[in-house]
């Protein structure tokens, strides 16, 4: 008795198991990211993270969002309202943010004639 209630807890495991590495499968499918050590180049809206603890990047071309808090110059809050380039290599460090993913030797710089590219925050 004990035994068959064992074989079907890991049955039902197994297929929840399974169901989430599927449907996370077909996530990444629609938007698979870079592979380790790839350069990158973006043009894209900066803003902070949804939990407003790292500096974020959506490419404009993509949609692909980019953890860049390691960029250098490091970014502050005019920066929001421009289009910036950036260069980086993704990374396969940990951090606590969990954005997209995180891009080093970042280097960047802001289009100054494109105020207005980046919608403001609400």
């Amino acid at each position: 008795m004990w035994t068959k209630g064992l074989l079907l807890a890991a049955a039902a495991l197994t297929g929840m198991m399974l169901t989430g590495m599927m449907l996370t499968g077909g996530a990444n499918a629609q938007q698979p990211w870079p592979q380790v050590g790839t350069k990158v180049t973006v043009n894209g809206c900066v803003s902070r993270s949804p939990d407003n603890l790292c500096w974020i990047v959506r490419d404009t071309k993509t949609q692909q969002v980019y953890t860049v808090s390691s960029a250098t110059p490091p970014f502050g809050p005019l920066v929001q309202k421009y289009l910036v380039h950036l260069t980086g290599t993704v990374a396969s460090d940990i951090t606590f943010c969990w954005s997209g993913p995180i891009l080093k030797d970042v280097s960047w710089y802001m289009y100054i004639k494109g105020y207005g590219y980046c919608p403001p925050k609400k």
